[in-house]
């Protein structure tokens, strides 16, 4: 949840200065006191314990950066959390990372020939390499020109030949309230275009082939 402590670090060097600093006010405090009742230097003694207070004040912020606090409700997205377990870890490095899972976003590519055949915020299904569940999906967005498809997908293309398509990249919003689906994840998807008559997708396909042809 948010604000819970997901992670605790230590700094010996900072413990070290914080105890010290605390020390030194101890000090400073006690010197302002006496300096007080005897009314000898008492301005100096005083700005000298406000000086350590201030350091002090500083310290102890930086100290308590030292537990982490989840900064919104999620999950956590890092693998193998217990291997960080007594690993130094460089000043600004990520620690881990959390998302909230209940809504993905899918990247699929979809082919040039295609496209014009989808709209958007058409309905798709998804399915994922190794789990027989398909999941709902709606289609968010369409890059403005084509781009290159993700080297791991390429297996998967049938559209090959001398001129191969090129593809587009479509991003689909999937619910995952039961979170079995994980960032990552590969699959296939299908998306679905509106729903015509036998007779309106023939004419479909005669323009099409008529405007190649006449081209």
């Amino acid at each position: 949840t948010e604000g819970q402590t997901i992670a605790v670090l230590r700094n010996l060097p900072l413990k070290s200065e914080y105890e010290h600093a605390l020390a030194r006010l101890d000090i400073a405090t006690e010197r302002a006191n006496a300096a007080s009742l005897h009314y000898t230097d008492y301005g100096t003694a005083l700005q000298n314990r406000e000086q350590m207070a201030a350091q002090s004040l500083e310290l102890s912020k930086r100290n308590a950066e030292l537990e982490i606090t989840s900064p919104m409700s999620g999950v956590v997205l890092t693998p193998r959390v217990g291997d960080l377990t007594g690993s130094y870890l460089p000043e600004g490095s990520t620690v881990l990372q959390i998302g909230d899972p209940s809504e993905l976003r899918a990247r699929i590519y979809i082919s040039e020939y295609d496209l014009s055949k989808i709209r958007k915020s058409a309905r798709a299904r998804l399915q994922v390499q190794g789990m027989l569940k398909t999941w709902s999906a709606q289609m968010l967005s369409i890059a403005p020109a084509p781009s290159e498809m993700d080297p791991e997908l390429l297996g998967k293309v049938e559209l090959n030949g001398m001129n191969p398509p090129h593809y587009y990249v479509v991003d689909l919003v999937v619910q995952n309230s039961g979170f079995a689906l994980k960032p990552g994840m590969i699959g296939l998807a299908r998306v679905y275009s509106d729903r015509r008559s036998i007779i309106g997708l023939g004419w479909d396909m005669a323009k099409e082939f008529g405007g190649r042809k006449i081209w």
